[in-house]
């Protein structure tokens, strides 16, 4: 479970590291400004479609993460951790929503990289829970 959730949240941040780019990149292009940095970076279309092919990954690595974990803290007596499931499954329709969105309406741009920025928000929130408490 510890080893599924590290891995899970390595691509969470990688796709949020994605989603920089991808903003960085649309904001220059809107901008005009096609010297220097945006040369260095692929082609637009290519960022988005790297960035949805890692959250496919880490909706796929969360929902076994979250499946893992309600099988194994499925007996604990107590509620410690239903705040942290509850944000887990946050993630996990942010996620999901991007991923139909990208599927059916074409979901791209400012507003998906706004909810990716808001799904890793919420795995980081999860993360930093544990390790406070």
């Amino acid at each position: 479970h510890i080893l599924l959730s590290i891995v899970t949240f390595s691509v969470v941040c990688l796709a949020g590291v994605q989603a920089l780019y991808v903003g960085v990149s649309n904001y220059l292009l809107k901008s005009k400004q096609t010297q220097g940095v945006l040369q260095a970076l692929p082609p637009l279309e290519s960022l988005e479609r790297l960035l949805f092919q890692t959250l496919t990954l880490a909706f796929i690595l969360l929902t076994a993460d979250i499946g893992l974990s309600f099988y194994v803290f499925h007996r604990a007596t107590t509620m410690v951790y239903w705040d942290k499931a509850l944000l887990s499954i946050g993630a996990w329709c942010v996620f999901a929503s991007l991923l139909v969105g990208r599927k059916w309406f074409g979901l791209r741009g400012s507003i998906a990289i706004r909810w990716t920025f808001i799904g890793v928000f919420l795995v980081l929130l999860c993360s930093l829970y544990i390790a406070i408490r």
